[in-house]
């Protein structure tokens, strides 16, 4: 939610921009305070994955080592927790991603002339 929202204000801001001319508005600055707050906000957000993925490889390990001493049932909510797992990593790289085109769309807005 937070790359989706940081897309929406720089589209916003970019239009904005547009329509103003090259003059720095009030609202111009106030978009880029906002936009600054929500890149700082992801970039925790993306922090706490990181950390999520330190201690669950933490954890793997610790399993990994007695995983013939599970019962049936133990493995498969193992399987679950690995497709759960790789849904975090897939959604993180899109997180990535999305933060890396809100600045190039950021960028675009100041020095291209066409956007």
């Amino acid at each position: 939610e937070n790359v989706f929202q940081l897309n929406l204000q720089v589209t916003l801001l970019g239009i904005t921009r547009a329509a103003s001319g090259s003059a720095m508005t009030l609202g111009e600055m106030q978009a880029m305070g906002s936009i600054g707050i929500s890149c700082v906000l992801t970039t925790l957000k993306l922090r706490e994955v990181w950390n999520f993925f330190k201690i669950h490889r933490a954890i793997k390990d610790g399993i990994d080592e007695r995983y013939s001493e599970l019962s049936d049932e133990n493995k498969a909510s193992l399987t679950s927790v690995w497709w759960t797992v790789l849904s975090i990593r897939v959604w993180s790289l899109v997180m990535i991603g999305g933060m890396g085109y809100a600045m190039a769309k950021l960028v675009a807005v100041y020095y291209c002339e066409d956007s």
